[in-house]
């Protein structure tokens, strides 16, 4: 496990460069670190109604990641790749659930955003892009040689993602590769 590895949350302490938030609450991130800032100040706030926005591909391998724990609002990719996300939890531990790149979505939209290289494990819920998504629109959205390894509920875009009945989402021009285990 990359238990060595702290998680970015925890190495960034003060708001870095490449962070930029407008009057609205809008935020960009340029850099890993802005993204980890983003993470780090959206714990629990669910950034509901603003927009995320993607301005360079960032590579986030020199820390793991912890899932935003829950988003509401639109992530804007701008067609750039978030590489090397590591996000690999125990497939045991009861606390496991809700792991990708976000933890849970409501009423979320995702557009124009690659997640390359990452690797995803838990126990339930499990996926690149969300551990759990309901209400949610993915539009151009890829994942590209990612792992993906859990007990139930997981898939290469969202472990939990439903597009027929209650909780519909739509996908559209949408793809994963990689390996998923489960």
């Amino acid at each position: 496990m990359d238990g060595v590895k702290p998680y970015w949350d925890e190495v960034i302490t003060e708001c870095p460069d490449g962070y930029m938030k407008d009057d609205e609450g809008n935020v960009t991130v340029f850099s890993a670190e802005a993204l980890a800032w983003f993470c780090r100040m959206d714990m629990g706030q669910c950034f509901e109604g603003k927009t995320l926005y993607v301005g360079n591909d960032i590579d986030m391998g020199a820390y793991r990641w912890r899932p935003l724990g829950c988003f509401w609002g639109t992530i804007e990719g701008n067609n750039h790749t978030l590489s090397n996300l590591i996000c690999r939890e125990s497939t045991s531990d009861e606390d496991s659930r809700f792991i990708g790149f976000v933890g849970m979505g409501d009423r979320t939209t995702v557009r124009n955003l690659i997640i390359k290289d990452g690797l995803f494990a838990g126990r339930e819920f499990v996926g690149s892009l969300f551990g759990s998504a309901m209400c949610s629109v993915f539009d151009n959205c890829h994942i590209v040689n990612t792992q993906v390894t859990g007990n139930s509920s997981v898939a290469g875009l969202g472990g939990e993602i439903p597009t027929s009945g209650l909780g519909d989402c739509i996908v559209n021009n949408c793809s994963a590769s990689g390996a998923i285990y489960a």
